[in-house]
């Protein structure tokens, strides 16, 4: 815990701690703790991890309810993740060009994954929803390229706009029966999808 939390800054807020950068000399992998100086870790904070290129992997504790924005944004090391189950936000371009990151398993209690959150994730293999996502925002998996099934929960309402657009791999797509509207170019250029079924409970589809 001593050496980790050398690479690591943070502060106290009314919530709890943020977590507010991580020194870029850190290598390898990366257990972010459940408490420091014996209070909660609720956040990682806006561009806390930004361009920690060497990071290999990180687990994020239970007790993060808020992955900031651009909190990992440009890690092209990381290759996997571990999210808590209390993470209740993803935000904007939050992971944003993780490149090496293989998988992502959204646990159950994110409702909103925020715009650009997993954005040009080239090697992005394998993605599970989580069954209380809401919304998936603009260009949120846009040119995740190596994706080849996506199944979108029925809990989601709204498909934003690019959400997965250039996802050339994309082979089987299912949009869940709760989807409502389908944003402008939600889906463009996914080349190598075969088949699509658009549930009844959708009233608007923008241009696919």
């Amino acid at each position: 815990m001593k050496d980790l939390c050398k690479y690591l800054k943070w502060e106290i807020t009314e919530k709890g701690v943020r977590i507010t950068k991580c020194d870029k000399a850190f290598k390898g992998a990366m257990a972010i703790p459940n408490t420091l100086d014996g209070v909660p870790v609720v956040e990682i904070g806006e561009g806390a991890f930004e361009d920690c290129g060497s990071l290999k992997s990180v687990v994020i504790p239970d007790s993060v309810e808020v992955i900031g924005v651009q909190a990992f944004c440009g890690c092209s090391g990381l290759e996997a993740l571990r999210l808590g189950a209390g993470v209740k936000a993803i935000e904007e371009s939050a992971f944003q060009e993780c490149s090496s990151l293989k998988s992502v398993d959204v646990p159950d209690s994110v409702e909103v994954i925020g715009v650009g959150a997993f954005y040009k994730c080239s090697g992005l293999e394998a993605l599970r929803l989580g069954a209380r996502v809401k919304k998936i925002e603009k260009a949120a998996f846009f040119q995740c390229i190596s994706l080849k099934s996506v199944d979108v929960p029925d809990s989601v309402e709204v498909i934003g706009e690019g959400a997965f657009a250039v996802c050339s791999g994309l082979e089987e797509l299912r949009i869940g029966d709760g989807v409502k509207k389908i944003e402008k170019g939600a889906f463009p250029e996914c080349s190598s999808l075969k088949s699509v079924v658009v549930p009844d409970s959708v009233e608007v589809i923008g241009v696919w």
